[in-house]
């Protein structure tokens, strides 16, 4: 029965939508629909996009409309929800998340009627495989000693072998050099440890509370991969008045057995080469031993027994001495410089400090 003011809606059969294929759908549609903004997280001062979506999308569904829109492929892109207390991107939203969009909001916090907003990154490889493998943050140091920060992906299982294959894929190698490459830890400008290829990835998870350890990546110099039966590799590192005071990027420098100092010195230099001879003369040079320092006379020269324990003599030829072992508990050769170093921030946030005066 038909009454005054009735109001008739008619659908199509033969027609299909993603949320509406009737009536009731059409109406369930509209009022789970919510406008979302998308901003791209490497670009700070993006505006972002607004985007309609259903509450009741999944996280592939959303994957798809987004990927339309920046002209990508919906397994190219990571999301990532935004700080509470900041705008910008926080943690990164599984791919596989179950839930629907609801879900997501709510499961940080925005209940409320508030914007919603979401970032996203754009990727080189398919994000379930990103998942399946870990971020690992270095530094590559060119022979022009610039420094390049690398982002890798690499498999839990990898080696390091396996992690500098990798890295190789995002660095420039001069034609000329080794083409070899190793891993170096770096804690308060002195080498730490050098990690042979066959170590697994699992033993060098940086640790937070570390701040100030780095990870480097360098390839070996040509003269480095030809070790005699008496060569070995020492640790060398920059200092200015005190031994607790090491700037610049420390390096491993080859020496034989029996070596002088002058001759060190000559070599030195060579690799040196923005360094003039007349400033290099000013370099005062020093053997460092638990925290103690001695200066080294013209007479001198490298032994491997001030620099290599016996334990690890019995253990591996001095040309390996180096490798897989704490070397800032071993003694080391200081390079004193006159001249002060640049200052160099303790800080690495990117805002700018607050200053309070006191009254």
């Amino acid at each position: 029965e038909v009454f005054d003011g009735d109001i008739w809606v008619i659908h199509r059969t033969d027609l299909s939508g993603k949320f509406h294929n009737t009536v009731d759908d059409y109406f369930r549609d509209l009022n789970n629909r919510i406008s979302v903004q998308f901003c791209d997280k490497n670009n700070p001062a993006d505006p972002g996009f607004h985007v309609v979506l259903n509450q009741k999308m999944t996280y592939n569904e959303v994957a798809e409309v987004v990927a339309n829109c920046i002209d990508s492929e919906p397994n190219l892109i990571q999301f990532f929800k935004p700080q509470s207390h900041r705008d910008i991107a926080g943690y990164a939203i599984k791919s596989q998340f179950e839930g629907t969009l609801k879900d997501l909001f709510m499961s940080y916090g925005q209940r409320t009627k508030s914007p919603k907003k979401l970032f996203y990154l754009r990727l080189n490889i398919a994000i379930s495989e990103l998942e399946s493998k870990d971020h690992f943050r270095c530094t590559w140091l060119n022979k022009h000693r610039e420094e390049t920060v690398l982002s890798l992906y690499v498999a839990k299982n990898v080696t390091i072998a396996e992690l500098l294959d990798e890295a190789k894929k995002q660095i420039e190698l001069a034609p000329e050099g080794s083409g070899k490459l190793r891993l170096l830890e770096v804690y308060s400008y002195r080498i730490h440890r050098v990690f042979s290829n066959g170590v697994s990835y699992h033993n060098i998870q940086p640790s937070m509370a570390q701040q100030t350890t780095c990870y480097r990546v360098e390839e070996i110099p040509m003269e480095e991969t030809r070790l005699g039966a008496k060569d070995f590799l020492i640790p060398v590192a920059h200092f200015h008045q005190t031994i607790f005071q090491c700037f610049n990027h420390p390096f491993l420098f080859k020496v034989t057995e029996g070596e002088s100092l002058q001759s060190v010195r000559t070599r030195m230099l060579e690799r040196f080469k923005d360094i003039s001879e007349k400033e290099f003369e000013k370099y005062k040079f020093s053997l460092i031993t638990h925290g103690r320092m001695t200066p080294l006379n013209d007479d001198f020269t490298f032994n491997s027994s001030d620099f290599i324990t016996n334990v690890d003599k019995d253990t591996k030829p001095i040309t390996e001495a180096h490798l897989d072992v704490f070397l800032h508990s071993r003694p080391w050769l200081g390079l004193e410089h006159a001249l002060k170093p640049p200052k160099r921030s303790r800080y690495t946030y990117v805002e700018k400090p607050v200053k309070i005066h006191n009254q």
